[in-house]
């Protein structure tokens, strides 16, 4: 149900307090009136849908915002998105931010410690202040306003996804870990001894 002219921002996640949603919400209105062709897509489930959808009815935004529920075609969703955002105002090491980035999305995300391991602001990416709707509107607004740069963005998100966090690379940073922490006390153990003492021991599948 998307015109072929419409302006697309998206963000992907969990509805959810700590994922700071109601700050994309209240900043819509700023970028609609720069942009009367954008809209905002929201994909994911969670405590606090039904609010969201209240707030956004109660700013009068239905028009212009769509709530997807649980998807399973988030690839496709990502790729769909002129812009990525994750307006979370807490977060581990995000799947959904390096999703965005390895489809190529030019992402706008709060700064906060997780986001700060994977976007590098104005590299790959752009980082505002948390709980703060009119840093996002304005970042928002200054990549629709500039698609040459974004796509710069975008593609050199794409390349950190790709060098940073394959799948390859993850698993052996993990690996490299386990180790770091297990081999100094299990150097030489049988493996009785390894169960005796509680050490992590994994086989490869």
């Amino acid at each position: 149900g998307v015109g072929g002219g419409e302006l697309l921002v998206g963000s992907t996640g969990r509805l959810a307090p700590d994922k700071g949603i109601g700050y994309l919400l209240q900043a819509v209105p700023a970028i609609l009136a720069r942009f009367p062709s954008a809209g905002l897509m929201i994909a994911g489930e969670g405590p606090l849908g039904a609010a969201l959808q209240r707030e956004t009815a109660l700013l009068g935004l239905e028009y212009r915002v769509r709530f997807l529920g649980f998807r399973s075609d988030v690839p496709r969703l990502l790729t769909a998105f002129d812009i990525f955002v994750l307006p979370s105002l807490r977060e581990g090491l995000s799947i959904s931010l390096i999703e965005a980035l390895a489809a190529g999305n030019v992402t706008v995300a709060c700064r906060i410690p997780g986001n700060r391991e994977i976007i590098t602001h104005g590299d790959n990416g752009l980082l505002v202040p948390p709980a703060d709707a009119a840093a996002l509107g304005d970042a928002i607004c200054r990549l629709l306003a500039d698609p040459v740069r974004a796509r710069e963005l975008g593609a050199r998100a794409r390349e950190v996804a790709r060098v940073r966090f394959s799948l390859d690379r993850m698993v052996a940073q993990n690996l490299e870990a386990y180790h770091r922490l297990v081999s100094p006390r299990t150097a030489g153990a049988r493996p009785d001894e390894l169960v005796a003492r509680g050490a992590v021991v994994g086989r490869p599948v």
